[in-house]
Parts: structure tokens; C-alpha cells; sequence
């Protein structure tokens, strides 16, 4: 099956997915300095530890403070009980509770917390369901740096 993300327009559904960034020429207005977010409170919901390590690596640069869960279950009971988290970075396949399944809990609570997928399957169904949940924005791993800040910059101000 190919990818809309290396092949826009190959498929569609039927739901105008024009505001967030699944085009890949989106990431081309790439964040050129390290942002300042240490006021900011960013929760990554990942199982695999190196995952983990590279997005704190990367946001750890940013000053922000960084919360980490392994699975959706503990998103969701932490996201109800801080309301200090500004955005939270949701891996999709998880323990206990997968991340569509965590996101709507979340956002059914506070739909203003921004909640970005990340996950190794990108395929368009994978997409398709991360904002059927109620997703901001989608990033495909390998996660870079500059893809990261692109994205996070649009909802951290």
C-alpha cells in the first residue's frame, strides 16, 4: 500500500485534512533556532525507551519541563489530574490503552490540549484514525529535530 505522505493524492477520504501538516512539503518551514518553551509542560506518552530518550533529547534543548508515560491509560489518568500539561506528544500503538483510544479520553475532558500523534505506522488509515480520535497533528517516526519544533511550534506559544 503506498503512503499519502510520499505520495499526496494517491488516496483520500472523504474529510478536508488541508489544516494540518500531512503534506510532505509542510515540514519545509522547519524551526531554524532551538524555541524557548520553558514555561511549557509537554507529555510524552511512549513505550520504547529509545523513542522516549530521543524526544526528551530533543525537548530537553527547548527548557520545557518533560512527562513521561509508557502507555495511554496513565495519559489519560495524568491528563485529568494536571492541568498544567500544554500538549502532549501520543505514540499510537501502546500498553493497556492504545493512543486513539487514549486521545479521545483526553480530549472528551479538555478539548483544547493539544494532542500530537506520533507513531511508526503512517500508513492512511493510521492517519486517518489519529484525527478521527481527535489529533491536532500527525508525525511520522523517524521523528527529526526540525519536524518535531515545526510541529510543536504551531501549538506552543
Amino acid at each position: 500500500m503506498f503512503n499519502t505522505l510520499q505520495n499526496p493524492g494517491l488516496y483520500s477520504f472523504p474529510y478536508d485534512y488541508s489544516q494540518f501538516s500531512l503534506s510532505p512539503y509542510s515540514f519545509k518551514k522547519l524551526v531554524s533556532i532551538t524555541p524557548d518553551w520553558k514555561n511549557k509542560n509537554i507529555l510524552i506518552v511512549e513505550d520504547d525507551e529509545t523513542n522516549a530518550y530521543l524526544l526528551k533529547a530533543y525537548l530537553t534543548k527547548t527548557k520545557a519541563t518533560i512527562i513521561e508515560v509508557r502507555n495511554g491509560k496513565q495519559a489519560v489518568e495524568l491528563c485529568a489530574s494536571n492541568l498544567t500539561i500544554d500538549l502532549v506528544l501520543m505514540d499510537i500503538r501502546l500498553p493497556e490503552m492504545n493512543g486513539y483510544n487514549a486521545t479521545k479520553l483526553i480530549k472528551s475532558a479538555n478539548h483544547k490540549l493539544p494532542v500530537i500523534a506520533q507513531t511508526a505506522y503512517a500508513l492512511d488509515a493510521d492517519v486517518h484514525n489519529a484525527f478521527e480520535a481527535g489529533c491536532d497533528d500527525f508525525l511520522a517516526k523517524p521523528i527529526s529535530q526540525q519536524e518535531l519544533f515545526s510541529v510543536l511550534s504551531k501549538f506552543l506559544r
